[in-house]
This record gives structure tokens, sequence and C-alpha cells, in this order.
């Protein structure tokens, strides 16, 4: 680990930016841009505080930052900071500019748990990231980080409300969508568990965690002829084969299908479908880098250089459009204003050489989420509000249960608290002390099973929701069953 001058903070218009200076080499910030950073205070001298770099890709602290006591003041009253460097001159020092959509945790408690974390001691990093939660509830990643500590000790329940907690305050993020996926699995709920990694893998198309634990739940439920497997399973062997667990378990699958590894390599190249092209996935997980890392700047540049090379290859340019406006409105939402000239040129640019960017419906790609044609995501979920306010009151748990099913069933914002202000409505028509009753699993499972066995048939979406339902709500799949099979014998 370096030590760097002392940083100071300067204003970009109203976002303090955090300057770093004698790095002594462009690529040392290069390294920095294609990593997932930010910086986090110590205290170990509290007459000279410091700032450290710390990379969430490794748990390592990168750099330390001597920083003075106002400067910090400055940083954590604020939403969000920057992180540039005046070592790479005047013009590029606002394009390659980093911006951390969260405050700088001025405590040092956050610092502090991430070194018992990459440790291994989590009973103590548990604890600390439990004072920082108790200080600041609302500080991003803290409660993703507590998740795995409680995982790790078997506190699953507690593990899961930490999770929950994190996605509810930082959902952009893929890391607690992964790890409460994780979780689900651990607790034999592999339905939920998917939808888990799935949208883990929306935040992040390439994260890597997500990818290798997919692949395992997908050969468990699927089966090695899976397309799903082979799509998954080639962005492991292109972008992380130089990950030993990555390998071992692609080695690993090759074998149970009966294949040397090479030939199963071909085999997943050949059914990866529309992002099988070794030359472009690269340049994809590049750019979701530099957008994850708020490197925004830097993304913007690489979305014209992947339609350069998106262009001879005719069968994927369409999807690569409809990836790049989608990532295009999703930065547009969070650029600072000292960003957006820059932003609005490289923008300028990208629409006049491909103008049917603009044309693109950034709604979710079909393939990914295909439409139900009975019971969906959203009846289903309104069924569930139904059932807990009809007492006009929500406990603890159902409130747990409300958020788990949002989330599993990505119900988005604007849906969910349209749900949830009619259902409010329709419980306040009740007769609370003649018709009101407590929130009954069993009674709701029921109520489902036979809204989808009114047409005396259950379609395979239809089965799918019902199996998040038990997982939901703790019934064995053995009863949900012979719920089903009574309702459709």
């Amino acid at each position: 680990m370096e030590t760097l001058n002392p940083a100071q903070v300067k204003f970009f218009e109203e976002t303090p930016c955090v300057v770093l200076s004698a790095i002594k080499s462009a690529m040392k910030w290069q390294e920095w841009l294609l990593d997932s950073i930010t910086l986090m205070v110590s205290r170990e001298t509290p007459s000279q505080p410091f700032v450290n770099l710390v990379s969430f890709q490794s748990g390592k602290t990168l750099y330390s930052v001597s920083i003075s006591a106002e400067s910090i003041s400055q940083l954590s009253q604020k939403p969000n900071f920057g992180i540039v460097s005046p070592d790479m001159g005047a013009e590029l020092m606002v394009e390659t500019a980093m911006v951390k959509r969260e405050p700088l945790d001025s405590t040092g408690l956050f610092y502090q748990g991430i070194s018992f974390f990459s440790q291994g001691d989590f009973q103590c990093a548990g604890e600390i990231f439990e004072k920082l939660f108790k200080k600041v509830p609302e500080f991003p990643r803290a409660s993703n980080l507590r998740g795995l500590c409680l995982r790790m000790t078997n506190r699953f329940q507690e593990a899961e409300q930490a999770y929950l907690h994190e996605i509810e305050i930082n959902p952009r993020f893929p890391d607690a969508f992964c790890n409460l996926g994780v979780l689900y699995r651990k607790t034999n709920r592999d339905t939920m568990a998917r939808m888990m990694f799935e949208k883990s893998l929306e935040c992040d198309q390439f994260y890597f965690n997500a990818l290798l634990q997919f692949s395992k739940l997908l050969m468990d439920t699927e089966g090695i002829n899976s397309k799903l497997l082979s799509s998954i399973n080639f962005r492991l062997l292109t972008l992380n084969a130089n990950i030993p667990a990555a390998l071992e378990h692609l080695v690993s699958l090759s074998y149970k299908g009966g294949m040397l590894f090479s030939e199963y390599s071909d085999r997943i190249r050949a059914e990866s479908g529309i992002l099988g092209n070794p030359a472009i996935l690269p340049l994809m997980k590049r750019i979701e880098i530099f957008r994850l890392n708020g490197a925004f700047l830097a993304a913007g540049h690489g979305f014209i250089h992947l339609l350069e090379r998106a262009e001879s290859h005719p069968s994927i340019f369409n999807f690569i459009l409809h990836w790049v406006a989608q990532r295009l409105k999703e930065i547009q939402k969070l650029l600072p204003n000292f960003m957006k000239e820059s932003w609005e040129r490289t923008q300028k640019d990208l629409f006049k050489r491909w103008p049917t960017v603009i044309e693109q419906d950034i709604s979710e790609i079909p393939s990914l989420r295909k439409k139900l044609d009975a019971l969906n995501p959203v009846t289903f979920f309104s069924l569930v509000l139904e059932e807990i306010f009809l007492d006009g009151q929500v406990t603890k748990e159902e409130g747990e249960l409300i958020f788990r099913l949002k989330n599993a069933l990505r119900i988005d914002e604007t849906t969910y608290k349209k749900l949830l202000s009619e259902a409010k409505k329709q419980s306040e028509g009740h007769n609370l002390a003649d018709e009101a009753r407590d929130f009954d699993p069993r009674r709701l499972c029921k109520k489902l099973v036979a809204l989808v066995g009114r047409d005396g048939k259950i379609e395979q979406s239809e089965r799918t929701l019902l199996k998040v339902a038990g997982e939901s709500l703790e019934i064995p799949l053995q009863e949900l069953e012979a719920m089903l099979s009574e309702q459709c014998p």
C-alpha cells in the first residue's frame, strides 16, 4: 500500500471531489476505474484522520491518504462525492472522474468493519457493521456486509433481513441480490434464489458470483442441456476462466456431461446465443464496471466503441442498441451537474451516428422476463397485499414478506406504491371488529390455488409463482402440491 500526498477537497459545482495527487501514472488510475472502489475514513490516530481507497472486488486497501477534519466534514454533509486526479491533466480530470452515489462514512466504522471482514473475523466485523447500522441505518453496502457476516455465523433469518434492507436502500448494485440468492439456496428456496440471481445479473450482467451461483442452480434444476446454462457458462468461460473457482466449476460440468473440457467449451460457445461473441463481451463488461464505479463519462465513450465494434455483427447489433439505450437512461438519472456538458457532447455524437438508439424501447428484454398469460406477478402481489391488509395493520413479519416478494417478483417502485395504496384503501372499508383476520399464509395459498385452477389447468408460469409463494410463506412443496391436486384433480 502506498501513501499519497494529503488529499484535498475541491467543489465541482455542488459536488465535493477528493483530489488525489502524485499517483505516478495514468495506468494506476485506469486500474481504479476498472475496479469497484470507494473512500473510507480511518481514525486509528485521532489527530490525523486518513481516507483509504478500498476495493470491493479484492477487499484490499489500495491507497491511504491523510486528510483534514474540515475536508471530512465537507464530504460527509453531502449525499455523494467525486474522486479526481490532477495527474490526468486538466482536460482529462473531469473525463476520468468517478462519482460515488453514497455519503462518506465519517465515523471510521465502515473501514474498521471491512478490515475485520477481510481478515475472516466475521463475528467482529458483524458487530462493527451493526454499530454503523444503528448510527446510520441508510448507509449503503454496510447492511449487505452485515448480512454476509450473519450468514457466515448461521444466523440466516437476521441475514435475510439485512440483505432486504440493503436492497431497499441501495437497489442499483448486484451484491445484496446475489447474496440473498445464496441464502435462499442454503435454505432450500430455489425458486426465489433463481429470481435473486436474475435480478443481480440485471444490475450487472457480468457479476461473477451471480454467474457462478446461478450456473450451479441451473445445473441442479435444469441439467447440462439448459440453453440458459450455456449462456451463463459462456460468460464465465470468456471473462472469468482465470479465476480458479470458475474454471473448477466449468471443468466439473464438462465431466458431468461426459465431455472433455475443450468439447464442452466449444458446445457452450455454439449455444450461448446473442451474447456469444467473444470480441463484444469484454468491452461490455468494461463499460458495466465503469458505470457501476461511477465513471460515467468513461462509460459514455465506451458505448461509442461498443457500437462501432458491434456494427460488423448484424446478428447482435439490435441487442447492443437496446443494451446501450437502457444504460444511457440509467446514467442520465445519476449524472452530477459538473459532468453534464461533457456527457451531452458524447451523447450528441452517439445519437448522430446511431439515431435509432433514441427510438429503443428500454423496457425489459422479453427473453429476460416473459409475460405471463394467466396469474401474473402483479396480480399475485396485489392478492398478497389484499390479504395482509385485511386487519388494517402490517406486522413486522408481514412487512418483511411484502418486501421479500416485491424483490422476488421484480415489482417496480411505481407499481408497488400504486398497489400498496389500493390495498390500504380497500382495508379502510372493512369493519375491523367483525371481519378482520390475522394474516394466514395457508389461507393465502389456498386463495391463490383457487385462482390458478379456475380454468381447470395450471400453466408453468403459474406453478412458478406458487413455488415462490410456498417458499416465501414457508409452506412445504408437498403441501402446496396437495392443494393443487385438490383444486385440479
